[in-house]
């Protein structure tokens, strides 16, 4: 454990940022994530500091000899929790032989590595890489370090490989599956009809608009005339897209029209489907979204003109048609 130091542990950053490596300490600095108090073995952890980009980080073990061990393991435990976890990697002599990412939930797992394959070895090196995800709240930490003869371990933990924190390392399934909304994506889209108005939350939804934080996608037919999509209702900063493919860059985009939420107003194609990407201004923007959507009447043309011999008394804009009576 680092309840006393890092020991003979060595860390760096292999990339990019100011921050040097990985951090021993009691808790991390930013809520949302990380170990905010206790740790295995009551004292200190190793925990790599998200806030700024950088990374990724390494912590690398002295040389080590197992030939004296029969069945030889590795087992640590590792803390991965917040909305933008990135990625855990454990590699033995340069080979990755372990590797995890997401959000695994406000707890200590144990993990167990089979060192079999490097039983006769006198000198292997272990490396723990963390490598930072999109924002501050993926602070993940790692105790309680050893290798000795491989046991059987109970690891409890998501075992959907479905859900977004699922654990392919999990023995047993302890109810913590965290899902994606049903409208996680374009081709999922929930179709919005005019006047009406959905609320969905982004929560546990996957940040895949053109950018920006968490996305629920909704849909509407357009019916040629101004419709108007806002989240003015929602609670938070948001960002607002609509698109007319699945496969294409965004037609509009809109951020801060109401406050901190959005709107926009586009001319349709009448029965042309626009797709609506509703998102977090940012990764950690999350919660329930509001989307509504406004239909204009669609202009009618013809000619305006009551003294005309072709006056029609239902068009809303002229087009220059009108034929004058003689």
């Amino acid at each position: 454990n680092f309840d006393a130091g890092m020991g003979t542990f060595t860390t760096a950053n292999l990339g990019t940022g100011t921050y040097p490596g990985w951090y021993s300490g009691t808790t991390t600095p930013s809520t949302g994530t990380g170990p905010q108090s206790g740790d295995v073995t009551g004292g200190s952890f190793m925990y790599i500091e998200t806030s700024a980009f950088g990374g990724p980080y390494t912590l690398t073990s002295e040389c080590l000899d197992i030939t004296t061990l029969t069945a030889p393991a590795l087992r640590f435990h590792y803390h991965m929790y917040g909305a933008t976890m990135g990625t855990l990697d454990v590699s033995v002599n340069g080979t990755s032989v372990w590797t995890l990412s997401g959000d695994q939930g406000n707890l200590w797992h144990p993990a167990q590595v089979d060192l079999s394959a490097y039983a006769t070895s006198d000198s292997v090196v272990i490396v723990f890489t963390g490598t930072r995800g999109t924002s501050y709240t993926g602070d993940m930490a790692i105790d309680a370090i050893e290798v000795d003869e491989f046991v059987t371990l109970t690891i409890s933990g998501c075992m959907d490989s479905l859900a977004n924190n699922y654990n392919p390392f999990a023995t047993v399934d302890d109810g913590s599956c965290i899902y994606p909304p049903a409208n996680n994506d374009c081709a999922n889209a929930i179709a919005i009809a005019c006047g009406s108005s959905a609320t969905g939350d982004n929560t546990t939804a996957s940040s895949n608009a053109s950018f920006g934080g968490p996305a629920i996608w909704y849909s509407v037919v357009g019916n040629g005339g101004d419709i108007t999509v806002e989240t003015c209702l929602s609670s938070f900063d948001t960002r607002l897209f609509v698109y007319d493919s699945c496969n294409a860059g965004y037609l509009y985009y809109n951020d801060d029209f109401c406050g901190l939420q959005s709107s926009i107003t586009f001319t349709s194609t009448a029965g042309s489907t626009y797709y609506i990407a509703a998102a977090g201004y940012s990764a950690s923007s999350t919660g329930p979204i509001t989307v509504a959507v406004a239909c204009a009447t669609p202009p009618v043309y013809g000619c305006t003109d009551p003294t005309a011999l072709n006056y029609d008394s239902t068009a809303t804009i002229d087009d220059g048609s009108c034929i004058e009576i003689v």
